[in-house]
């Protein structure tokens, strides 16, 4: 089932060659073969304070795991459901206004 994730991101900046090594291999893989990674929809955006980035994506569990061996060992990933109010209201019965 697809989901919307936010997905935090995060590297130590002494691997940076091996981040983009890993981060070009992935997105020729991505043009091959996209229904095996996460749909975009908020592109991958730089945080302050550090080499931690967010997106926002629309993913099955699986495309999740495949991002992630794609591109460990040298970044790590929190990844975070999204919900619509709306749903989360409607599930544990309360209004939202």
């Amino acid at each position: 089932m697809k989901m919307l994730y936010a997905i935090f991101s995060e590297y130590e900046p002494i691997h940076i060659d091996k981040v983009r090594e890993k981060v070009r291999e992935y997105y020729v893989d991505r043009e091959k073969h996209p229904e095996k990674y996460p749909k975009q929809v908020f592109e991958p955006h730089n945080l302050a304070g550090g080499p931690k980035a967010i997106q926002i994506v629309e993913a099955t569990y699986e495309q999740l795991l495949n991002l992630r061996k794609m591109r460990m060992p040298y970044t790590r990933y929190e990844f975070v459901p999204i919900y619509k109010s709306s749903e989360l209201a409607e599930r544990f019965s309360f209004s939202v206004t």
